[in-house]
């Protein structure tokens, strides 16, 4: 109601969607706040539309939910991973205010693809050690160059290379690209070297300096 782009389709279908999955499911509302387990995972919920209230979202993007993930093992806290969805820089400065230093994470999702998503305060406060950047190589490549500073119409990019390159916390960078990768999380650490195609095992992947090149073979 406060956007000028709803995505209404979850709000008006849901019943149309739950009667698609034998059994149906269950609908969660979550809140910022709460925290959920499922198997092995605890699952803080971070931040929700709602907590902009009574500001506009302007966009849409803005009513992402952040979460962030840990991997636990035998009771214990193990790498954890902020997910950041396609939030901009509304939601960062909310998350900035909100949690400051209790954002570090050992791994980040980089928003909104890399383009118009969070601020590099954000991620300094974050200090990963892995980024996830979930869009292709040659996107990456364009959405990381140096050149550019936060006051430019292309301040994303000024983002990005700060993220990738200044941060020294970070030691690799995994780009999701056209094809299905995944890695090993082993006693609740991510085992940076188990990156792999799950359709091709055997496909060659190449270390280069901090960034991870998948060479696909077949095209």
């Amino acid at each position: 109601y406060n956007t000028d782009n709803p995505e209404v389709q979850i709000q008006t279908s849901l019943s149309n969607l739950q009667s698609k999955v034998r059994g149906g499911f269950e609908y969660f509302k979550v809140h910022s706040g709460q925290t959920y387990y499922f198997a092995n995972l605890k699952i803080e919920t971070l931040y929700t539309h709602e907590d902009l209230y009574p500001t506009r979202l302007a966009y849409f993007n803005n009513s992402s939910s952040v979460f962030r993930l840990t991997f636990r093992n035998n009771g214990a806290d193990g790498d954890s991973f902020l997910v950041l969805g396609d939030s901009e820089r509304l939601v960062s400065k909310h998350l900035r205010a909100m949690y400051g230093t209790a954002l570090q994470s050992d791994m980040v999702q980089v928003a909104h693809h890399g383009y118009n998503g969070c601020e590099a305060a954000l991620y300094d406060l974050v200090a990963p050690t892995i980024v996830w950047f979930p869009s292709s190589s040659s996107r990456y490549t364009v959405h990381s160059r140096p050149g550019y500073d936060s006051n430019s119409s292309q301040w994303m990019y000024a983002v990005n290379y700060h993220l990738c390159w200044e941060i020294s916390s970070v030691k690799l960078i995994v780009m999701s690209d056209t094809w299905d990768t995944t890695m090993t999380v082993k006693n609740g650490v991510a085992q940076m070297d188990s990156l792999r195609d799950v359709n091709d095992p055997e496909r060659e992947v190449v270390h280069d300096d901090r960034v991870v090149i998948f060479t696909d073979q077949r095209t």
